[in-house]
């Protein structure tokens, strides 16, 4: 696996759900600092799941496709619906984040989070 850093986007499959959580392969955005994702001895990273479909929510960040993150549509990173998954299991790196993006996704989370 390469490096997983904050920002990162990656395909992942979310599997089955039986609720209105996402499901199946999608993207996936990391959302846990650098500093968790470089140590070896912990195999695990926070991510959000992206989605082509959004509502206006405090808690859905709207992401424009680029050629830096790899999204071909309009995503929106769904901040309410915090996943902690094996980093080995984040496969085909699409890309990562503007700045900017990471930043709007760090306050929904903060948002989410009462942070």
């Amino acid at each position: 696996m390469s490096t997983v850093e904050q920002g990162d986007i990656f395909n992942f499959d979310f599997g089955p759900q039986h609720d209105n959580r996402q499901e199946g392969i999608r993207s996936a955005l990391v959302v846990q600092t650098d500093f968790l994702n470089r140590l070896d001895a912990y195999s695990l990273t926070i991510v959000v799941p992206l989605s082509r479909s959004g509502r206006p929510s405090p808690s859905h960040v709207r992401i424009e496709p680029s050629k830096d993150n790899g999204l071909t549509d309009v995503s929106f990173a769904k901040c309410e619906q915090i996943y902690t998954v094996p980093r080995d299991m984040l496969a085909d790196k699409r890309g990562s984040l503007s700045q900017g993006d990471l930043f709007a996704v760090k306050e929904a989370l903060r948002l989410v989070l009462s942070l």
